[in-house]
């Protein structure tokens, strides 16, 4: 009931677009924000004509409330059927507004689904990356994002061994071109700069659950990132790679991070290195745990890329 009085509510809820829930997902949110602002500024009308001027906070449609917040920041909570016949119609209206942009949601992730778009930055480097969606993915929630680099710079050519771990794990994985070895640090440094926040901006995921990842100079440039690019890196899958040395020990690793070292048993170069990058990475008290595979220096098959990352996930929790 609309009232002139000052009313306090029960734990009254604000729907807060920029922080939601692990388990909401695109749809969700792609409905809530293909409304324009104006839907949620308006005068609202009582059954019996008293008005009240307050913005939408939250339609329930199942429960058939409605969170209204007042300019001074009270909150109220309605029943539907207590509001006038233009503000049921109005809430009907962005339901069904919802509803659509679920479908829509819905329809593109079917497209997404186990296939791989190619991309490219939009900045001065126009660096192409690679999105890959598991199958599966039907956009009804946020999943991690594993980013892949290679020592050659194929982006494309990187998500090949992941993509089967991907499909079982529910992740996203977004390999980048032009990271190769031997290339200027600063100009990657620059490159990535660029593409960070574009595939942060561009592709679906969860920014809680980030992780890098790569092979031999790849997974080198991976934790070089996690210290350089400050985000709440979760983990790094590193393939036969290593940090790159003592004049790398200093850096400002990402703090509390799962890394899982994945070296082909006869892998002697990158094998030597393990227990004093495990040393360094301690020391930001990093969890670290070793996959081997059979071979030299190459990158693991699938099972043993899914062993790891599914430690990383559980390491997580």
């Amino acid at each position: 009931m609309f009232t002139s009085e000052k009313t306090e509510l029960s734990n009254p809820v604000t729907l807060n677009l920029m922080n939601l829930p692990h388990s909401i997902g695109i749809a969700f949110v792609i409905a809530i924000l293909s409304l324009s602002s104006s839907s949620f500024a308006r005068t609202w009308t009582s059954v019996d004509g008293r008005t009240l001027e307050a913005d939408l906070v939250e339609y329930d449609a199942g429960a058939e409330t409605v969170k209204i917040k007042r300019k001074d920041g009270q909150e109220f909570t309605l029943k539907k059927n207590t509001l006038s016949e233009a503000d049921i119609a109005h809430l009907d209206a962005l339901e069904a507004e919802r509803l659509a942009a679920l479908k829509a949601a819905a329809a593109k992730a079917k497209t997404l689904a186990g296939a791989t778009t190619s991309h490219v930055s939009g900045g001065d480097h126009k660096v192409p990356f690679h999105v890959y969606f598991p199958k599966g993915y039907d956009g009804s929630k946020k999943l991690p994002m594993l980013i892949l680099f290679s020592p050659g710079g194929g982006g494309k050519g990187i998500l090949n061994p992941f993509k089967e771990p991907a499909d079982k794990m529910g992740w996203v994985l977004v390999g980048c071109d032009k990271f190769k070895n031997g290339m200027d640090s600063d100009l990657g440094d620059a490159m990535f700069a660029e593409l960070l926040p574009e595939i942060e901006e561009t592709v679906e995921h969860d920014s809680e659950y980030l992780y890098l990842g790569g092979f031999s100079g790849g997974a080198m440039r991976s934790f070089d990132y996690s210290a350089r690019f400050e985000r709440p890196w979760k983990g790094i899958v590193a393939c036969g790679g290593w940090l790159g040395g003592p004049e790398n020990s200093d850096q400002k690793y990402a703090e509390k991070m799962a890394v899982a070292i994945v070296n082909g048993v006869d892998d002697k170069a990158a094998n030597s290195w393990i227990d004093r990058d495990t040393d360094v990475l301690k020391k930001h008290r990093c969890k670290v745990e070793v996959f081997e595979c059979p071979g030299g220096h190459v990158i693991a098959p699938p099972e043993i890329l899914l062993k790891a990352m599914k430690w990383i996930e559980e390491e997580q929790e």
